[in-house]
């Protein structure tokens, strides 16, 4: 297990080589550090966002090399560790990802004074939670359909978006967000989790269909 997601990390570190990515990443913080400082959220969740999409090329570069097949033909390694390791390496540089979105935050705060801790904090928490629930749903996706799985992703979700807008009952958000802050942690947490054991399930099967030695 420890193998997988060291392999996973290492791959994911090693698209940040690229000097021509260095440079485009060092001129978008750059400018969103200067020039368009009072956009430097937007652009922060924007390069966060980007970050933790090399994540899918780890599927990608599997598929080309032929790895799970070769894996699953040659070790006695379990779907469930091949599945679990690659959510384990994901989730892992998506905190990473939000990290360093949060120091940049509070780099820029102190600069420009333009955000309290207390905004930071909640920002930030903010973007954990949605980019842990879009990785956690991108998993399965791109198990089954490759580098077109975020695509059909944004489908998928866009259409449940639109099934939902007339069947669920707004004020059941509304009520939601209400909720003493603790309570919304708690809701937020149990509903990712609840999210996470679903995607997994539903990845180990792909795998296991998918990718048969």
């Amino acid at each position: 297990m420890k193998g997988l997601v060291l392999k996973d990390i290492i791959s994911f570190i090693k698209y940040f080589k690229n000097l021509y990515l260095l440079l485009i990443l060092m001129i978008a913080l750059s400018l969103s550090f200067t020039i368009f400082s009072d956009k430097f959220v937007i652009v922060g969740i924007l390069m966060l966002f980007l970050f933790i999409n090399f994540n899918s090329n780890l599927f990608i570069e599997d598929d080309h090399s032929g790895w799970l097949k070769f894996i699953k033909t040659n070790s006695h390694i379990k779907n469930s560790s091949l599945v679990l390791s690659r959510y384990i390496s994901t989730i892992s540089t998506t905190i990473l990802g939000n990290s360093l979105f949060l120091i940049l935050l509070l780099l820029h705060n102190q600069i420009y004074y333009t955000q309290t801790l207390k905004n930071s904090l909640i920002i930030t928490g903010t973007t954990l939670g949605i980019s842990l629930v879009y990785m956690i749903l991108v998993i399965p996706f791109t198990y089954m359909f490759l580098q077109n799985g975020i695509i059909v992703l944004m489908i998928f979700l866009a259409v449940l978006v639109l099934v939902f807008k007339n069947l669920l009952d707004i004020s059941i958000i509304n009520k939601i967000f209400q909720f003493d802050n603790s309570l919304l942690l708690l809701f937020s947490a149990l509903t990712i989790f609840s999210l996470f054991i679903v995607c997994y399930l539903l990845s180990l099967i792909i795998v296991k269909y998918k990718f048969k030695g």
